[in-house]
């Protein structure tokens, strides 16, 4: 007589957060495409508890619809429009999210306890994500990513090493002034940025 154990489906969950997006995805551990489920909703912009309650409705009905437990769930990475510190889950002086403190963390820990909880800035995760799965092996290593929609970001590797800065926000470039004398003003209150003349909100 043969004893079959099931091993246990283990799933990460990943949340990108813009300024006008949230978009929520489970996969297996194993990265297989076609595991990968998404769902995404406007960024809500009513408290600044907003957007961690709608991660966490979005979660919830991703893991319902797909037939996953909670407790299978052993990771989720959060990657969201700066500045942002990585270390305590919160935005600040944003831009574009609604408020200039938008503490991310706390909602989702009260939801989903017990899980690690992963942070960075959306633009540097994206770096990450065409170094490991799109560069070559000649262009993995030196890499400068940049996104233009509601803001602008950027990230960066250079000889290897991803460029965080102090909280992780070394390439927040979208706030980078491009004209001294401009009376064109920024979203962040300042003039002249080149997300004021060049984003979706610009």
């Amino acid at each position: 007589m043969y004893l079959v154990r099931k091993i246990k489906e283990e799933y990460i969950a990943g949340v990108d957060i813009g300024g006008t997006w949230i978009r929520v995805a489970i996969c297996t551990i194993d990265l297989k495409e076609e595991n990968i489920k998404i769902e995404k909703s406007r960024t809500l912009k009513e408290t600044k508890f907003s957007i961690g309650n709608s991660i966490c409705e979005i979660l919830s009905e991703l893991l319902k619809e797909n037939q996953v437990r909670k407790e299978h769930l052993i990771g989720i990475g959060i990657a969201s429009a700066g500045p942002l510190n990585i270390d305590t889950g919160i935005v600040f002086n944003n831009a574009n999210l609604g408020f200039r403190v938008i503490p991310l963390k706390e909602p989702i820990v009260e939801r989903f306890p017990g899980i690690p909880l992963y942070f960075i800035n959306d633009c540097i995760g994206a770096v990450l994500g065409v170094h490991y799965f799109e560069a070559n092996d000649e262009e993995k290593d030196n890499l400068v990513y940049i996104t233009i929609s509601t803001g602008i970001g950027g990230g960066a590797i250079c000889n290897g090493h991803l460029l965080l800065g102090k909280e992780g926000n070394a390439a927040e470039i979208g706030h980078g002034l491009v004209e001294p004398r401009s009376t064109v003003k920024c979203n962040c209150g300042a003039y002249g940025c080149w997300e004021a003349y060049s984003s979706g909100t610009g």
